[in-house]
């Protein structure tokens, strides 16, 4: 509980930290190239990949809201991590054929430490964030609740993830909430 609660404290001079993290961006990670995306086709033209999302409980419309994309060579539904400025930053490829491991992702160098899945959607949704780890996690909330900000850490948290959600919390005046996994 007190590893929990020390997430829960929020650092309200975080958007000052975000403004020096955004210069720091800007020199060192320029948006990513949008082509590694559309070089794969949409998911929802893959009956294979439909199948799959639709065995772990999404909708149709969720696939397409989402963007999600299909690399058939891997076997991997992809799911694109767009910045709150909808610049591409890279993909979570989730494998849909039990491979190790189960999660390939497509990085841009220097950027999988700031990434959230879900972070785009910060203008339409205007409820409470959401923090969970998975990708497929944040789009059963998002599905569960169209007001909701969903947000995926892709995994571990990391102090710059923390960083973006505290300063997105302060600049937007919503509530944040942490629902961790329950592995370890």
């Amino acid at each position: 509980a007190e590893k929990l609660a020390s997430y829960l404290i929020m650092d309200w001079d975080a958007v000052e930290r975000e403004k020096e993290m955004e210069k720091h961006l800007e020199q060192d990670t320029k948006p990513a190239d949008r082509t590694l995306l559309l070089a794969f086709p949409k998911a929802s033209s893959s009956p294979e990949a439909m199948e799959y999302l639709k065995e772990r409980g999404l909708k149709a419309s969720m696939v397409e809201e989402y963007g999600l994309r299909w690399d058939s060579e891997r076997c991997r539904v992809l799911f694109p991590v767009l910045d709150r400025d909808n610049q591409f930053w890279g993909a979570a490829g989730r494998s849909t054929a039990n491979q190790k491991p189960p999660y390939l992702n497509y990085w841009m160098e220097n950027r999988r430490r700031f990434a959230l899945f879900g972070e785009f959607r910060w203008r339409e949704r205007t409820g409470p964030i959401i923090v969970v780890e998975g990708p497929i996690d944040a789009l059963h909330v998002a599905q569960a609740s169209k007001s909701v900000l969903a947000i995926s850490t892709l995994g571990s948290v990391t102090y710059d993830q923390l960083q973006r959600i505290a300063a997105l919390a302060s600049l937007t005046k919503r509530a944040v909430f942490l629902w961790p996994d329950r592995d370890d």
